[in-house]
C-alpha cells in the first residue's frame, strides 16, 4: 500500500540522495570516457526531452483535427471568426516554439539513440554537459518573445490556447443565441472539446517534465482512476467505458497518467482501427488483490504474442505510415515507452496480453497500487 505518508518520506530520500545533474556531467573533460553514471543522467534528459516533444505533438492530434473541420465545414461564423483566428495564430505560435525545441535539442544528438548503448557510443563528455545544460536552459529560462527557447512560455501559450477553446464554446455573440445553441452544442463542441483536452494535457506534460528536470520528480495526490479515464475522448472511434464502481483512489500525477499513459494508448488504438467500419476502444476498470487495474481493448489489427515486450522498447513501433483522418503518422517508439516508465514511477505495471474471446484487437493490462486510507 502506498500512504501519503510513506510517499512523502520516499520522494524526501530520493531528493536527498540525488545528485547535483550539472556537477556529475559537468565534471567530465571532453577528451575522458563518458562515466556510466554521467551517462545514465545525460541519457535521461535525453530521452526524457525527446518524450516530450513527441507526446505533445501527439495530443495535439485532435487539435489539428478540430481545426481543420471548424475552418472547412462553414462552422467558422458559429463560433466567431475572430476565436478561430486568435486560436490558429496562437496555436501556430506554439508549434514554432516545439519546432525550435526539436531542431535545437537535434543539435546537441545528432544520431538518434534508442538506448544507453547506443547514446554512449554517439555522445562525449562535452555533449553531455551540453545537453543537460541546455535542457536545464529550456526549464529555467524566462518568457522574452525572442528566440530564447522557454518552456514556461510555451507552457503559457498552450494555456491561452486552451482558453480560447473555452470561449469559443459559447459560439459567436454575432448570432441568435437561440439559433445557434443546437448547432453549438451538438456539432461544434464535440470538436472543441478534445481539442482543449489536447491543451490541457500537452501543458501538464510541460508542468511535469520542468519539474523532473528541476526537481526530480513530479508532484503525487490522490486521484480517481475512473475521472481519469471519463476525460478520453476521440474523434475517429468509439469509446466505450466499462468504469466498476469502488475502485480504490490511487497515489498519482492526473496529468502524467492521462497524458503520458492513457492517451498514447488511446492513440494508438485510433491507428489500429483506422479505416474500419465500426472502430471502437473499451476501457474497463475493476479491482484486484486490492490493485487498481485498467484494461484498454480495441477491435484493430492486434500485436502479435512475440511482440508484446517489444512494444515497450525504445525505437520500436509496429506501425507503418497510417493515414487516420487526414493525419498521417508514422510510429517512433517513444509513446509506449514513457508509458511503462511512468506506471512504473507510479508503483504499477502495464503489460500487453492476450485479446478477449472473439477479439483480436490489442489488449493493455495496467495496475496501480492503491492509495491507503
Amino acid at each position: 500500500m502506498v500512504t501519503v505518508e510513506n510517499h512523502g518520506r520516499r520522494e524526501a530520500l530520493k531528493e536527498k540522495l540525488l545528485p547535483p545533474v550539472a556537477t556529475i556531467v559537468g565534471r567530465w573533460r571532453a577528451d575522458e570516457p563518458l562515466s556510466e553514471e554521467a551517462a545514465k543522467i545525460s541519457y535521461d534528459f535525453y530521452m526524457g526531452t525527446r518524450e516530450l516533444i513527441h507526446n505533445i505533438r501527439s495530443v495535439f492530434n485532435p487539435v489539428n483535427y478540430g481545426l481543420s473541420v471548424l475552418g472547412t465545414r462553414g462552422l467558422v461564423k458559429v463560433i466567431g471568426i475572430e476565436n478561430y483566428n486568435g486560436l490558429a495564430d496562437k496555436y501556430e505560435a506554439v508549434n514554432r516554439h516545439i519546432q525550435g525545441l526539436a531542431t535545437d535539442f537535434s543539435g546537441y544528438t545528432p544520431e538518434k539513440a534508442d538506448n544507453l548503448e547506443q547514446f554512449k557510443k554517439v555522445v562525449d563528455g562535452r555533449k553531455a554537459r551540453c545537453l543537460v545544460e541546455a535542457v536545464q536552459g529550456y526549464v529555467s529560462a524566462e518568457p522574452t518573445g525572442g528566440e530564447t527557447i522557454s518552456l514556461k512560455g510555451l507552457k503559457a501559450d498552450i494555456e491561452e490556447c486552451c482558453a480560447i477553446c473555452e470561449s469559443m464554446r459559447g459560439g459567436s455573440k454575432e448570432l441568435e443565441i437561440d439559433v445557434m445553441r443546437e448547432v453549438v452544442e451538438g456539432i461544434v463542441n464535440p470538436f472543441i472539446e478534445p481539442m482543449e483536452n489536447g491543451f490541457k494535457s500537452a501543458a501538464g506534460l510541460v508542468d511535469n517534465f520542468c519539474r523532473r528536470v528541476s526537481e526530480g520528480r513530479i508532484p503525487m495526490r490522490p486521484v480517481s482512476v475512473n475521472n481519469m479515464l471519463k476525460s478520453l475522448k476521440s474523434t475517429s472511434m468509439k469509446v466505450v467505458l466499462r468504469l466498476e464502481d469502488g475502485v480504490p483512489e490511487v497515489m498519482g500525477n492526473e496529468s502524467a497518467l492521462i497524458g503520458d499513459v492513457f492517451s498514447p494508448i488511446l492513440r494508438n488504438a485510433e491507428y489500429a482501427t483506422c479505416g474500419m467500419e465500426a472502430p471502437e476502444l473499451t476501457i474497463t476498470t475493476r479491482t484486484h488483490g486490492g490493485m487498481a487495474v485498467i484494461e484498454f481493448e480495441d477491435n484493430g489489427t492486434g500485436i502479435p504474442p512475440e511482440l508484446w515486450e517489444r512494444v515497450f522498447e525504445p525505437g520500436f513501433s509496429t506501425k507503418s505510415a497510417v493515414q487516420n483522418g487526414g493525419r498521417i503518422a508514422q510510429g517512433q517508439g517513444l509513446g509506449l515507452l514513457a508509458a511503462r516508465r511512468e506506471v512504473k514511477e507510479h508503483g504499477g505495471t502495464i503489460t500487453a496480453n492476450d485479446p478477449r474471446p472473439g477479439n483480436t484487437g490489442a489488449h493493455f493490462v495496467i495496475t496501480l497500487p492503491p492509495m491507503e486510507k
